[in-house]
């Protein structure tokens, strides 16, 4: 059950920080990143055997490093978020856009160098939607490029882009939620 929630919380998290119009809306506002998820600081005790539970394994993961590189990502995954925003202005802070791409980019790095998710049936939806999350930054980098040029007609289609891929990511994340066993 514990591990259920954990990843049930990667997902909402990330999708809440990630959530946005389809197209951008400039006059939205933002409030900080939600939590991170909450994760229990003791696991059940598990029957005598050599290795430790699979929630036990998950807890160490978060501990270890899973929790601060998805804080990483929620907050780039944030801060995505209000310079695609921006991007829609009459005059869009392209530097903030570059950085904000480049950090989402790093975020998901970040996250892939904690190690996978114990849980094989979780870690392949995590790493789909890592993988989508790391072609949303670069669009994201495409779409900031573009504009730099004086293109917008090119941004535009780079962020419908960046965006179908924050969506798929995010429904990989539910996915990778549903994967893990009841009740474990």
């Amino acid at each position: 059950m514990m591990k259920r929630a954990i990843i049930a919380g990667l997902a909402v998290t990330a999708v809440a920080g990630c959530a946005r119009a389809a197209a951008p809306q400039p006059a939205a506002t933002y409030s900080t990143p939600p939590p991170a998820p909450v994760v229990a600081t003791s696991s059940v005790p598990s029957p005598a055997s050599s290795s430790p539970s699979m929630g036990q394994q998950l807890l160490d993961w978060w501990n270890n490093g899973g929790k601060t590189a998805w804080g990483q990502l929620v907050a780039a995954l944030g801060e995505t978020g209000k310079a695609m925003q921006e991007a829609a202005s009459s005059s869009p802070n392209i530097g903030a856009m570059q950085t904000a791409c480049t950090d989402l980019q790093n975020a998901v790095t970040a996250v892939q160098s904690a190690g996978p998710v114990p849980d094989p049936a979780a870690e392949q939806w995590l790493a789909k939607s890592l993988a989508e999350f790391s072609t949303a930054a670069a669009d994201c980098q495409a779409a900031t490029q573009a504009l730099s040029n004086g293109d917008s007609a090119s941004a535009d289609s780079m962020l419908k882009s960046e965006d179908t891929a924050v969506n798929l990511a995010s429904a990989d994340l539910a996915k990778s939620s549903a994967a893990l066993p009841k009740g474990g």
